[in-house]
């Protein structure tokens, strides 16, 4: 039996080193690859504001009475090539990734209340894009429930090119 236990034991020894060597190679090509996750999102469900504290929807319709009393100001977190084809007048363009490497700061001074939106409704990324801005130290900050879909599908203003 001690000769299972020994044996038992290096073999879990290993697989724990396998493990940690895995993982600190993943942290690290992750860190050095140009397209790898930012730390901002990485330390988001340790710290900052909860999924709870971040779900502020607003319907198509009062996010379309709010941009003809242009009393917010409308966040397009889908990649550049897709706002460049179509988009909420007036919107800023600033998509996901951006977002959460810190790009937030110079797009968005000033800005009063935001709604976030992607194309798809209940996006998980307009969500986790209210969190970072919350975390970020803007107060007035939601996402369009029915996404970019739910205002081309009421048929609301839209135009193309880049702002």
């Amino acid at each position: 039996m001690s000769r299972i236990s020994k044996t038992l034991k290096r073999d879990l020894g290993r697989a724990v080193i396998i493990a940690g060597v895995s993982a600190a190679a993943g942290i690290l090509y992750n860190s050095l690859h140009p397209a790898g996750l930012p730390p901002a999102l990485l330390s988001l469900p340790v710290s900052g504001v909860s999924r709870e504290q971040a779900w502020r929807p607003v319907s198509t319709d009062s996010a379309f009475f709010m941009y003809v009393a242009r009393s917010a100001e409308f966040v397009d977190i889908r990649p550049a090539a897709s706002f460049t084809v179509d988009h909420i007048p007036g919107a800023v363009s600033l998509p996901f990734i951006q977002l959460a490497r810190g790009g937030a700061g110079s797009a968005l001074a000033g800005a009063r209340a935001l709604i976030i939106y992607d194309f798809e409704p209940h996006s998980e990324k307009a969500v986790t894009a209210v969190r970072l801005l919350l975390r970020f130290g803007f107060s007035d900050v939601s996402f369009l429930r029915n996404g970019y879909a739910g205002w081309l599908e009421y048929g609301f203003p839209v135009s193309g090119g880049g702002r």
